[in-house]
């Protein structure tokens, strides 16, 4: 017996709605082994960063000597430079794969492990989104702290857009762009839902670290659902793409 194609349903514009999670839970029960797959496949590039920046820090800690110009002190100091770069590096494949694969499993109703790792050709672009954004973020939040909660609220949607593969722009300074046109007049709410997403994909940090592969996941779909609302009512474009015209028959 065929299957009928999905049909993907069309969001509704609207404000900053916290009932995605929901939605988002919901679809990720449907197909939870992808994400935890693609989470257990890239774990290891952040865990790698961890353990190089740890043990150092801890023989730090432990050293018997106090002289900060000890040659064995600073010769952790690259090792534990070389952990935070893998961090940042493993952050970002796990952030930008999961949002790849939450708008997969919107738009086509499935989705595989292997769908994160194809966002990896464009690593470079993600990554100079995050730089970007996370850079504006951190100025702000060097003065007075109320700037950086601000540029929190307009940017964070940047890596999102930027993941998204109908995305309206192609540009890096495009997502930024973007990001801030879809929390215009929303900024508390935008805000505020960044809060709770970040906290629901940490939780699973708690869990030995691990069940971040579990947690990420649901807000990944939750982040990639609100940004197709906002989208819907900020441009007012088709959440559906409109179906290809049936072929013509030649004579």
């Amino acid at each position: 017996m065929s299957q009928a194609p999905y049909s993907r349903p069309a969001p509704t514009g609207d404000a900053f709605s916290f009932q995605v999670f929901s939605q988002a839970w919901n679809l990720f029960k449907e197909d939870w082994q992808p994400f935890v797959l693609f989470g257990l496949s890239s774990v290891a590039i952040p865990m790698l960063g961890a353990v190089l920046f740890y043990i150092p820090y801890f023989g730090l800690i432990f050293s018997v000597s106090t002289n900060p110009d000890n040659p064995q002190l600073l010769a952790m100091i690259p090792l534990m430079l070389l952990g935070v770069i893998l961090l940042t590096i493993g952050s970002i494949v796990m952030q930008i794969g999961w949002i790849r694969m939450a708008f997969h499993k919107i738009d086509h109703g499935t989705v595989e492990w292997k769908e994160g790792w194809r966002a990896m050709s464009s690593f470079g672009g993600h990554f100079a989104v995050s730089f970007l954004a996370y850079t504006i973020i951190s100025i702000g939040f060097m003065f007075l702290y109320i700037p950086g909660l601000i540029a929190t609220a307009i940017l964070w949607l940047a890596v999102v857009i930027y993941a998204d593969p109908e995305r309206r722009n192609r540009g890096v300074i495009d997502a930024l762009k973007e990001s801030r046109d879809l929390t215009r007049g929303a900024l508390l709410y935008s805000f505020l839902f960044y809060f709770v997403t970040v906290l629901i994909a940490q939780l699973g940090g708690y869990a030995l670290g691990i069940g971040v592969i579990v947690t990420a996941p649901i807000a990944a779909l939750a982040a990639a659902l609100q940004k197709r609302r906002r989208e819907a009512l900020v441009f007012g474009q088709p959440a559906i793409p409109a179906a290809a015209p049936p072929p013509t028959i030649q004579p």
